[in-house]
């Protein structure tokens, strides 16, 4: 049973992770970096502390996170934590990724602080993310790999279906339909309602660009490397929706 200490621990982490992702959500890539990496160094403390170790520095940290590692059987740890440092050098020197870094990082570093709580709290109550949400996580990532090795359709064709899971997501909750393109935009006209914020049908507008993107004789990468970015937080933003 994990003590309070550590289930404060454990809901810090949680909190500052949920901020990073708001921050990211919003474009504000710097800050929402440095916030992941505290959300994974707390997520770390909360392991370290019951046992004695001490995790006042980088050396000290990734010890602990090693040793961890070897402990649990748990295996990406260390690498987990090495991703969370990418995000706060880049974080705190203002150095931000262009396109797609942060998309694909900060879901690793989702990955390692869970991990870590798993271990310092396995009994605290979890949310349960749908199926869908978790899904559209996943493709956003391999979109970084599809368009990193030229494969510009296949890409498109997960840039899409991350954006159409993630709209189902939320629109399931809402009891929306949300089954036609058609639908999915009235969705995201219906979320820039909701939340009085207009980047959502400006988003998915974007979106809509990667939806004629399958086909050969569409394909076009002319725009890419600001529509990318711009897709990556709609769907952020959707999936921040998702209770």
């Amino acid at each position: 049973m994990a003590t309070r200490a550590t289930l404060e621990r454990a809901q810090e982490a949680e909190e500052l992770l949920h901020a990073a992702e708001v921050d990211l959500a919003a474009g504000r890539e710097q800050p929402g970096a440095l916030k992941a990496w505290d959300a994974a160094v707390i997520a770390v403390k909360a392991v370290a502390e019951p046992r004695g170790w001490d995790c006042d520095g980088w050396g000290e940290i990734n010890a602990a996170v090693k040793k961890l590692e070897k402990e649990s059987g748990v295996k990406g740890l260390t690498s987990g934590l090495g991703t969370a440092d990418a995000l706060r050098t880049q974080g705190e020197y203002g150095l931000m990724y262009e396109g797609d870094g942060v998309e694909v990082d900060f879901p690793r570093v989702q990955q390692f602080v869970a991990q870590m709580l798993d271990l310092a709290a396995p009994d605290r109550p979890k949310k349960v993310v749908p199926e869908k949400a978790r899904l559209a996580r996943e493709l956003m990532e391999n979109v970084h790999y599809d368009f990193g090795d030229g494969k510009g359709e296949k890409g498109s064709e997960n840039m899409w279906q991350a954006v159409s899971g993630a709209l189902q997501a939320v629109a399931e909750e809402r009891r929306w339909r949300c089954g036609t393109v058609a639908e999915m935009r009235e969705v995201a006209a219906a979320l820039a309602r909701e939340t009085g914020d207009c980047r959502f049908v400006g988003g998915f507008a974007v979106a809509e660009t990667y939806f004629a993107n399958f086909a050969p004789e569409f394909f076009s990468d002319e725009h890419d490397d600001y529509a990318r970015p711009l897709v990556r937080r709609f769907v952020i933003r959707v999936l921040h929706l998702v209770t």
